[in-house]
């Protein structure tokens, strides 16, 4: 029992580890995403899609060369205004046309993007956590 209980520490330790790396590449600098500092009440959450990829050239460590990557465009409305930016991450392929994006976006000027929540990797941070917290106090519990 305890050596399930210690698995179950180290694997929510593990998702809370991951799962902030995968925060903090999401919010890295080199994104083109402004990331002002704005109150909640500054903005606002609404929908996109990937409709359509923008190609670059980039430098190929292995060969030396260059190869081709793609970074999303993004459309989403705004009261019945269409806006489109390009996410910052690179992707080696074109897949995921048509995905759907949560997007927030400065109430005063919806054309500007503050940033889009993963919120998956919030979802892995807080189970993981959940992990720990429950995996202790069974532990703790266990050893009285």
């Amino acid at each position: 029992m305890t050596t399930l209980l210690i698995l179950l520490i180290v694997a929510g330790a593990v998702a809370v580890c991951v799962g902030t790396v995968l925060l903090l590449k999401n919010t890295s600098d080199k994104d083109p995403v402004k990331k002002p500092e704005k109150k909640p009440d500054d903005c606002r959450r609404t929908y996109g899609m990937i409709s359509d990829f923008r190609e670059e050239e980039i430098p190929d460590p292995k060969t030396g060369g260059t190869k081709t990557a793609y970074r999303p465009v993004v459309e989403y409305e705004v009261d019945g205004v269409r806006y489109t930016y390009t996410e910052a991450p690179l992707r080696s392929s074109r897949r995921g046309l048509g995905r759907q994006y949560t997007i927030i976006f400065d109430r005063k000027n919806p054309a500007e993007v503050i940033r889009r929540p993963n919120e998956i990797s919030f979802l892995i941070v807080a189970v993981g956590t959940l992990a720990v917290i429950a995996g202790v106090i069974l532990l703790i519990t266990g050893m009285e």
